[in-house]
């Protein structure tokens, strides 16, 4: 129901980012992951340094098997909020799996 009311707020406004916020939501617990970057992306066009938004696209691309991208979201998360330790934990991860993957 709440997906499906986003969707009739990006009808009128495209840009709208609580609206896309939410569908990015609904889609990283649908593990849909690239339409969930989709949605995010268009958040960080009206907000580009929110952590919340960023520790998520994080999430996403960590579970997409992208760890430079995870770890490049968790670091701009962190820069914008630097005493969250959820998102510092969660950078850590992202470190350790960048370097394996190396």
């Amino acid at each position: 129901l709440a997906k499906n009311f986003a969707q009739t707020v990006i009808r009128h406004d495209p840009g709208d980012a609580q609206a896309h916020f939410a569908i990015g939501m609904y889609c990283l617990m649908a593990e849909r992951y690239r339409e969930a970057i989709k949605h995010l992306e268009m958040v960080l066009r009206r907000l580009p340094e929110d952590p919340v938004v960023l520790n998520n696209m994080a999430l996403c691309y960590d579970r997409m098997k992208c760890p430079d991208k995870a770890l490049a979201c968790a670091e701009r998360a962190l820069k914008a909020a630097p005493k969250n330790q959820s998102i510092r934990e969660n950078l850590e991860r992202y470190r350790k799996a960048a370097e394996t993957a190396q």
